[in-house]
């Protein structure tokens, strides 16, 4: 369960890393 959560925070911290100039609001939030 802890791998499954690393590994889904390390995917979404990917994905906001990308839209970070596009949604810099989001990112923080989320």
């Amino acid at each position: 369960m802890v791998v499954k959560v690393k590994l889904f925070a390390t995917f979404r911290e990917g994905r906001f890393k990308e839209k970070d100039m596009e949604l810099p609001e989001r990112t923080i939030l989320r």
